[in-house]
Formats: structure tokens, C-alpha cells, sequence
């Protein structure tokens, strides 16, 4: 009897111990598998930005184009442009876009970032024989316009047939990675029209015939009236989404991952170059490149040397410093939620972002790196209190730019 006791003894402590690795093997495959499409995703963003590119050179450039003076000095120039910031700010500004989920800041949450990179993607095509082939091929250095956000709305893809289903099958609301390619036929980011006088300036228009302004201002401070450059003309287009009656998508954009609630992009500087913003003095925990998280390579060209009193004691800013450069490093954040929490949360707030407040009022600001971190932490601290309780993931990694040149000297 002793010894049928004891058997069973064992017999239960290993029957509990196999359900109880069986339990965790279950769960962490699942967690593999949700996220799967996320990190795939991740992955291919950051090769991506990766290869970012300005193709800089440099040219003479009078120091004065009010007058006829020959006081000329080389600056760096480039027709490329790498920018990021608040999604909104892209979406939001002027010219207005029409048929944009709303509301825009809760529908197009956190960042976004577009570039111009060598990775020879067209869409003309030609058929020969059975097979469609690409009519421009082998041409793998091709310059084409990338961009990443997240939009929230119904599904943009589905296939045509859907529409004719009945009962009709209701629209499934998410927030989703959204992976924008300009093909090289439309980059239209060479164009230059022309001024009054039939010269092109240097200087980028804008739709309005005006110079560009640009996203920032000199001091890196976010230029509240802006104006898109005419690029974002042709990348920015709408399409009748033809599945769905009145709902419309970007032509040039496909959804990469779903349930995706924040994407952060931070350019900074290596840490070994890092200075209190007016001095010299090395501090690792400064970010200067963008403090509002708002970056554009062209901002240089939008103004002179000013000084900066934002800051005490003022400085001066000698932009020519900074004409068209990447920056050597940028930060990318991306945070993922589940399937089965976004189906359950999906139900409550409908077509309706606002009603999901996770990222409201973060990533705004970030002059030290604790501002990020401190937002990080808020923003895990919600959905860990939030009630649907989500399984999350977040995704972050410094992505070195290899055609970055960052350089404090003017020349």
C-alpha cells in the first residue's frame, strides 16, 4: 500500500509538472505567433531606413541672393529630403488631403518618417508572352520614396468580391503599420519650377509657388503653419477604396503589420558627441537633433544664421553647419498589441480611435533622453492597466544611417 502511494504520488507530481510545461509551451507559441507578422515588419523598416540616402554635393552658393554680390562659398545641397515627426503634422497640414480617418491625432497616433532610398522599385510592367514582367529590371540601385505610419480604419485591401457578399461582413477597425513605396516612375522630388524671373532657386517650392519653410525652423522648434513639399504631392494621393462605399486609401501604401498602437522615431546623435545645446560641454543625456521629435534634412534652407534665445545664454546657430545631413543614428520604437485583445477592444470604440487613449499626450518632447524613457514607461503602465489587459510587445532598436556625414563644421 506504501508503495501504490508513493507511485501515485509521483505519478501526480509528474502528470502536474508535463501539464504545467505543456501550459507554458502553449503560451509562449502563441506569443511567437501573434507577433510573428510585427517583427517581420520591424525588420524590414529598419533595413530599410537603413539605406536612407541624400546623394549630398556641393556647390557654390552666394551668401546673399537679395543682391548681385559674388561673395560665393560652397554649401552642402541635396534635392533628397529625410523627415519624421508627428504623424498628424504630415497628414494635418496644407494642402488639405481629403477622406483621412479621424480624428486625425488618435486615427494617424505617434510618428511617421519618409526618405528616399536605392532600392529600385517600379511598377510599369509589360507582358511577354504568358509572364508580366517589370519593364525597368535589373536597375537595383534605383531611387525610390519610403515612408511608415500608422493609420486607423477599416480593412483598405479586401478583395473585390466582398463587397458582394450578404449579409455584408462588417468593417474591421485596427491600427496598422502602413509601409509607403513611391515608385521610381513617380519621385517626383527633382522637380524645380521655376520663380518670377525664370530662375530656379536652390530653395525647395512649395504648392503655393512659396519657398519651402520647412518642418522645423532654424532653432529645431515645430513651424506651426507648414506646408508639405511638392514631393508629398504625388506620394500623398487618394484612391476610392473599391470594396467599400466612400472610404478611400493611399494609393502608394499597403499595411505591413496590424494591431500596431506606436511607432517612435528619434534621431540622435552617438552618445560620444552629445553637448549641452550652446556650449561644449559633453552630456550624454542630451537630445538636440530633434527635441520635438521633428526632423527635416532641408530645414537648413529655410533661413540665415539666427540666434537662438530659447536657451540661456543665447547662441548662435550657424546653419551651414547643418545643410543636408542624416542623422547618424535614429532610434525606431514600435509597439505591438494581440489579436484577441484588439478583437475584444475593437468592439467598444467602433470606428472611433479616441476612445483609446494609450499613446494620448507622449512623444511629444524629448530634449533628454529620460523624456523617452519616462514616456515609454507611461505608455506600458497604461496598457498593463488597461482592462481588455493586452499582451504587448515593443520592438526597439538604433539604426545606424550608412550615408549619414554628421559634422559640427560648417564646411
Amino acid at each position: 500500500m506504501l508503495s501504490t502511494a508513493v507511485i501515485a504520488g509521483l505519478m501526480y507530481f509528474l502528470i502536474s509538472t508535463i501539464d504545467q510545461t505543456q501550459k507554458v509551451w502553449v503560451r509562449t507559441n502563441e506569443k511567437i505567433t501573434e507577433f510573428q507578422s510585427a517583427r517581420s515588419a520591424f525588420e524590414s523598416m529598419t533595413r530599410r531606413l537603413s539605406q536612407a540616402t541624400l546623394n549630398t554635393y556641393w556647390r557654390a552658393h552666394d551668401t546673399d541672393i537679395s543682391t548681385a554680390k559674388a561673395a560665393f562659398k560652397f554649401r552642402r545641397q541635396s534635392e533628397l529630403q529625410l523627415i519624421s515627426g508627428p504623424a498628424a503634422r504630415f497628414f494635418g497640414a496644407t494642402p488639405q488631403l481629403s477622406n483621412l480617418s479621424s480624428p486625425l491625432a488618435q486615427a494617424y497616433p505617434t510618428h511617421a518618417v519618409f526618405f528616399q532610398a536605392p532600392i529600385g522599385y517600379t511598377e510599369e510592367s509589360k507582358t511577354v508572352g504568358a509572364a508580366t514582367l517589370q519593364t525597368y529590371r535589373n536597375l537595383d540601385s534605383l531611387l525610390a520614396t519610403c515612408g511608415y505610419f500608422i493609420e486607423f480604419g477599416s480593412e483598405p485591401n479586401l478583395p473585390a468580391f466582398i463587397s458582394t457578399l450578404s449579409p455584408s461582413l462588417p468593417d474591421r477597425y485596427r491600427f496598422r503599420l502602413m509601409e509607403m513605396t513611391i515608385p521610381s516612375e513617380h519621385l517626383t522630388i527633382f522637380q524645380r519650377p521655376k520663380d518670377e524671373l525664370g530662375y530656379v532657386d536652390p530653395r525647395v517650392f512649395d504648392e503655393s509657388n512659396n519657398y519651402y519653410g520647412g518642418m522645423v525652423d532654424t532653432g529645431r522648434n515645430p513651424i506651426k503653419s507648414w506646408v508639405r513639399p511638392l514631393w508629398m504631392k504625388e506620394a500623398f494621393l487618394r484612391e476610392a477604396i473599391p470594396s467599400s462605399s466612400g472610404k478611400s486609401r493611399f494609393s502608394y501604401a499597403h499595411v505591413r503589420a496590424e494591431n500596431i498602437i506606436a511607432l517612435v522615431i528619434l534621431p540622435k546623435l552617438a552618445e560620444k558627441d552629445r553637448v549641452v545645446p550652446g556650449t561644449k560641454t559633453y552630456d550624454p543625456a542630451q537630445l538636440e537633433l530633434a527635441p520635438y521629435y521633428e526632423f527635416d534634412s532641408w530645414r537648413i534652407l529655410s533661413g540665415g544664421t539666427v540666434t537662438d534665445t530659447s536657451v540661456t545664454p543665447s547662441r548662435t546657430l550657424d546653419n551651414t553647419a547643418r545643410d543636408n545631413l542624416l542623422p547618424p543614428i535614429i532610434q525606431v520604437t514600435m509597439v505591438a498589441v494581440d489579436e484577441k485583445a484588439m478583437a475584444r477592444i475593437a468592439g467598444q470604440i467602433g470606428s472611433d480611435p479616441s476612445k483609446l487613449a494609450w499613446t494620448d499626450g507622449l512623444f511629444t518632447k524629448a530634449t533628454l533622453v529620460k523624456d523617452y524613457a519616462t514616456d515609454i514607461q507611461t505608455l506600458e503602465q497604461r496598457l498593463i492597466d488597461d482592462k481588455s489587459k493586452p499582451n504587448y510587445r515593443i520592438f526597439t532598436a538604433d539604426i545606424v544611417l550608412r550615408g549619414s556625414k554628421w559634422s559640427r563644421d560648417p564646411q
